[in-house]
C-alpha cells in the first residue's frame, strides 16, 4: 500500500509542476539575466551561493527583480 501511495504522490507531483521564468540583477543593476527553472527556491539558492560557476557567478546576478509561473515547459521556455 505504501508503494501506492508513492506512485500517486509522485505522480500528483509531477503532474502540478509549475515553471517559472525570472529575471536576475546584480547588485548595482548594471547586469541582467534570464532564466527558466521548475523550482524558484532551490534555483535562486543556487545562483545566491555560486553553486555553478557561469554568467550569473561571473556577474553577480543573485537579485530577484521579477518572475512568472507557468503550466508547462513549452509555454515558460516561450516566454524567456
Amino acid at each position: 500500500m505504501i508503494e501506492n501511495e508513492l506512485f500517486v504522490l509522485k505522480y500528483e507531483r509531477y503532474i502540478a509542476r509549475m515553471y517559472f521564468v525570472y529575471i536576475l540583477s546584480n547588485y548595482s543593476k548594471t547586469t541582467f539575466y534570464t532564466g527558466m527553472t521548475n523550482d524558484l527556491e532551490r534555483r535562486m539558492y543556487e545562483h545566491k551561493n555560486r553553486i555553478y560557476l557561469g554568467f550569473t557567478a561571473s556577474y553577480r546576478c543573485d537579485k530577484l527583480l521579477y518572475f512568472e509561473e507557468f503550466d508547462d515547459n513549452d509555454s515558460a521556455a516561450h516566454r524567456e
